[in-house]
Order: structure tokens, then sequence, then C-alpha cells
């Protein structure tokens, strides 16, 4: 029998008098309580972000979510803007080097240390922790507290921490009772030296996709597009054409949709269609009952990203279920699109490192039909604004966005010419290094904090 003795004081403290919740404290305090600690309360002020309603501008200022937050980096391929003046009466949240940001709604406990300024606010999804003056004084370093928060003990108290079973939260309250362990500087300079690597190696993976974007862009024109702004926005258009399109809202027949459609389709090397160029498959939806604790990672929306999966917040289904279901399996050189909730996020299956994986129903699965293209390519172009807009065009709903497989199945792909596809491809595998060595070095951050946690230091 598993059980806890807590003094009453410190379950009313928390006002929680669940025997889960406590047995776990119990637990993570004790490890964490074992040589030097501090809370993080003690050390920063906490503040969340932004709560009035977003006044959306295209061409605004970036407003951070909890999605954009990822373990030690931020982003930025799913934004939502904001207008400069709602970005203005907003300063007091202002991204800016030194913070530590940490999803506190839905995505509750990813955390990046801010490495430069940002032209960028944070919504309420997220919280800033600002160290104080004389956080020094306690012998601990920023990069420390960030890896120790996206460690496994730091998660765990997120999770802990954390109320409500839809959309999970942590109130600013309970952050600030985080327990930050202290380990001598020696080991504190080890940890930041690999994160301060792992940023390098981000920050050359950042450049190297930005120019394979470029050379795509300025490949079909793209370059020099330019969508001016009206003042009365309006388009007039014959009722037949409503029919044919099934839409009927203003946004849909906007005029900087079609200038970017005759822009593709005047590129000099042609144009086909989406299900010309792919083999095009939705995923499987089993049912919460195949659901499991482990097995083989289920992939839905939210581990999709343009650049990396995520799976720490994974579901699982057994090997029965997955050998079952051969046809909705992941190989290599599948591009992964999502068609739901958040539309239009492309991921290239580059290495599946053994790792065996199934997709839900919102993702559909992609593969080249022949040698037209490149898979890097091909990714990169349903990430970029060449697809962007068509997604952004053809996707409805009022609550959660949808792209119908009739538009995805005719959504229009430059055939981009094979020599430019060589220099692109060239430039997004050694993207992928790059990322790649940058998520080694963190975790090897995140294991070295674990294992001083469990086994002190070594």
């Amino acid at each position: 029998m598993q059980y806890s003795i807590v003094y009453f004081s410190e379950a009313k403290k928390d006002k929680r008098f669940d025997s889960e919740f406590l047995n776990k404290k119990v637990v993570i305090n004790k490890l964490l309580t074992k040589n030097q600690y501090v809370n993080l309360g003690s050390i920063s002020y906490i503040t969340d972000g932004e709560h009035g309603s977003p006044e959306y501008d295209e061409n605004g200022y970036i407003c951070l979510t909890g999605k954009n937050v990822k373990d030690f980096y931020i982003d930025l391929s799913n934004i939502y803007q904001i207008s400069e003046n709602q970005f203005k009466k907003n300063s007091r949240v202002l991204v800016k080097r030194g913070n530590i940001l940490i999803g506190i709604v839905g995505t509750i406990g990813n955390s990046t240390l801010i490495m430069e300024d940002m032209n960028a606010i944070t919504s309420r999804h997220l919280a800033t922790i600002k160290c104080k003056d004389n956080y020094n004084d306690f012998n601990i370093s920023k990069s420390y507290i960030v890896t120790f928060l996206n460690s496994k003990y730091g998660k765990e108290q997120s999770i802990l921490f954390s109320a409500g079973n839809v959309q999970p939260l942590i109130n600013l309250t309970n952050i600030s009772k985080f327990l930050i362990p202290i380990f001598s500087d020696e080991f504190q300079k080890s940890i930041e030296k690999l994160v301060f690597e792992a940023h390098s190696q981000r920050q050359i993976s950042n450049s190297l996709m930005k120019e394979a974007n470029e050379i795509l862009e300025k490949e079909i024109g793209f370059d020099k597009l330019e969508i001016k702004k009206k003042k009365v926005n309006y388009s007039i258009v014959n009722y037949s054409e409503t029919l044919s399109s099934k839409r009927i809202d203003a946004e849909y027949y906007q005029e900087k949709y079609q200038i970017i459609m005759d822009k593709i389709q005047s590129y000099k090397n042609g144009y086909d269609i989406l299900d010309n160029i792919c083999f095009i498959k939705k995923g499987i939806e089993p049912g919460s009952e195949y659901y499991r604790d482990n097995g083989i990672p289920f992939l839905r929306i939210q581990n999709l990203t343009k650049y990396d999966l995520k799976l720490d917040n994974c579901i699982y289904v057994d090997n029965d279920f997955y050998n079952k279901n051969a046809e909705y399996r992941v190989d290599k050189d599948d591009i992964l699109l999502s068609k739901d909730g958040s539309p239009g996020i492309a991921y290239h299956i580059y290495n599946l490192n053994n790792l065996s994986m199934i997709t839900s129903r919102g993702i559909l699965r992609l593969k080249i039909k022949d040698n037209t293209f490149l898979p890097e390519v091909l990714a990169l172009i349903l990430n970029s604004k060449v697809v962007d807009y068509q997604v952004k065009q053809a996707s409805g709903g009022a609550v959660i966005l949808h792209w119908r497989m009739e538009e995805i199945f005719n959504t229009v792909i430059p055939i981009i010419d094979k020599n430019v596809q060589n220099i692109i491809a060239e430039k997004v595998q050694e993207f992928y290094k790059a990322r790649d060595s940058a998520k080694a070095l963190l975790e090897e951050a995140k294991k070295k904090v674990e294992d001083a946690i469990e086994n002190g230091e070594r």
C-alpha cells in the first residue's frame, strides 16, 4: 500500500486533498530537496500575457501563444499577428532577451530562454519568468533554469500543479512554487555551454532554411510579389462562381488570392495539382479504447510542426493495432500534411530513426509518384507562401478549421526546375543536420540535469 503523511497546513496551502497529488508532490519534493534548492518565485517575477481579444492583422506584430513555445526554442511557423495599436498597448508583455517563457494553458510546461529581443508580445497562454536582480546570489544560471524546466522533473511539476481536463492550465501562484535544485557553478556552466552550442546550431539551421526559402521564392518570382492592402476590399463575382466553389464568404474572393494564383500559374516551368504529384492517403481514427500509455506513436495534429515531430505529448497504440493497419504506417520520405485544426503544416520524414509511427485522420500522408519532385523541395513548397495562401483561402469552419480533400487534391504546385531543386534540397539536408545537432545537445543537457538530481553531480 502506497501512502504519504502530509501536514494539514501543507494541503491547505495547495488547496488539494487528493492522495494522488499529495503522493506525487511528496516524492518529487523529496528528490528535489536532497541538496540546496530554491523556489522559482523567490528568484523571479512571474507574469502572464495579454488577456484581451486579438485585433488580427496579417501584416502586424507577432503574439506568441503556447503552441509557439517548444522546448528551448520559439516556433514561428504558425503564428497569429495583431494590430500595431494592440501591440503598443501591451508593452508589459514584450518578449525580451533574458526572459524565460513557459506554456501555462493548453500546452503546458514547454520553456525557452529568449536569446534576443523580438518585436512580439505574449498571450495569456504563456507566463514570462523575469529573474530578479539578485538571482545570481543563489548561484543559478538562466540556461540551467530553462534546462531544468524542460527536464522530466520540471515537466512533472507542471503536470502536478495543473488543473483542468480538457484544457490544462497552471496558475502563476503555482509556478512560483516550482522547486529548482541548485548545483555547483562548474556543473551549471557545463549546462550553459550545451545550451549555447545548441542555440548556435539552431541559428545555423534557421539561416539554411531561410536561404532555401529565398531560392524557392526567387525561382517562382515571389521575391518581387507585392500585394497591396486596399482601404475598401471587395470583389464582384457571378452567382455561378459561388455555386462551383461552394463558398459565399467575402474572404474567399479577395483579390490577393487571384494574384497569388496568377503568379504560380505563370511560372516558366509550368505547374500541376497535388493529386497528380502525390498519392494522398488519410490516416485512421482508432478510437480511445485503442490508446495506450506506451507502444507505437499515434501522430495527431499537435505532434506535427513544419520542421519537427513533438512526441513528448504523444498517445500510443499497441503493436497488434499497428500490424493490422499497415496501410497507415509512416515511411521514410513520406510528407505528413495537416488538414484540420492548423491546416497546411507539412513535415518531411527524412529519418525515421528506427521509430514506427501511425497517423490520425487529421494528418494526410503524401508519397511522391515519380521523380518530378524531391521530397525536401515539395515539403518546402507546401510550407511556403505558395500553398499557405491557398490553404487560407480554402479552409473553412467556425470553431475548428478544415481543409477539404477536394481543395487539397487541387492545390496548385509549380514544377520547380530540377537543377534548382537540387540546390534547395542540399540546403534543407544541411538544415536537418544542424537541427539534429541542436536537439542532441539539448537532450544531453537535460539528461545531465536529470542524472544529477537522481544520483548527484559527477
